[in-house]
């Protein structure tokens, strides 16, 4: 478990740049007496005291899209590479969906009837060698340009107030290449939706374990383990994503004690 909290959670700053109220979302986390001493522990997480700007790195919604879809399931020197290089790719206009369209040769009318997997398949394949030139792997190019054909309809879904979580997370699902992983990152943490639940995160699901003294292991493949994790979620309808983020530093916790705490290996004297 976590050591002793060593100060007390405060009142909330502003967070009014947020399509939720986090004060509300903060107090209501910390009634659970599981939650309190995380609360108490980590206090505010940064993520919703910076403004979203900052967050997402002067990224718009369609760059923090591409630059998820290239994180996914790389290490984060890979990934920040292969970002840089899709940047270069896109200069000077920017990683833009019309450019990106542009790129793989589909523009304008071309490019907003490009909706079938099959046809963005072989749109991308065209572009293999600059794709392999860049380190992208077709599953994220053709994922980055399935966004882009369906950008119309997205950007629709994120300039509504509130934004419909269900829905975005729907239409974001359809495009080939773009998974379950990827929408809950975009949602939880470039969005910064209020209901996230990420099960499908090792280091989510180990922060659970941690705070909610489940077994170790948990697999989201596992019904039985699902079932466990949603029904901690129920707790926090509305407000699953402060609770998701505040796991995170469980996690990172979890793994600094472990280390400081594992015996030292007593290396072998040589004659």
């Amino acid at each position: 478990m976590l050591a002793t909290p060593k100060r007390k959670w405060a009142e909330l700053q502003d967070g009014s740049d947020l399509p939720f109220d986090l004060n509300v979302a903060m107090s209501t986390v910390r009634a659970s007496p599981e939650m309190m001493s995380v609360v108490d522990l980590f206090g505010i997480p940064q993520l919703y005291t910076k403004s979203l700007d900052e967050i997402r790195g002067g990224k718009d919604y369609y760059e923090s899209i591409v630059h998820a879809i290239v994180s996914q399931q790389i290490a984060d020197a890979a990934a920040r590479t292969m970002y840089s290089n899709v940047e270069k790719l896109c200069a000077p206009k920017g990683i833009t969906p019309s450019r990106i369209l542009d790129i793989v040769g589909f523009c304008g009318k071309d490019g907003d009837s490009l909706k079938k997997r099959d046809e963005v398949k072989a749109v991308c394949k065209k572009f293999e060698p600059t794709r392999k030139a860049a380190g992208l792997s077709e599953a994220k190019l053709v994922a980055m340009v399935g966004v882009a054909a369906k950008w119309g309809e997205l950007e629709e879904e994120l300039e509504r107030d509130p934004i419909n979580e269900v829905t975005l997370r729907e239409k974001l699902l359809a495009i080939n290449g773009v998974g379950a992983w990827t929408v809950d990152m975009l949602m939880l943490f470039k969005f910064r939706l209020a209901d996230v639940w990420p099960v499908g995160d090792l280091a989510f699901r180990g922060g659970l374990a941690t705070t909610f003294d489940l077994k170790k292991e948990l697999n989201n493949k596992n019904a039985n383990d699902l079932e466990s994790m949603n029904e901690i979620g129920m707790r926090f309808k509305g407000f699953r994503s402060v609770v998701a983020v505040l796991m995170y530093r469980v996690y990172d916790a979890s793994k600094a004690a472990s280390k400081t705490n594992s015996p030292k290996k007593k290396k072998k004297k040589t004659t």
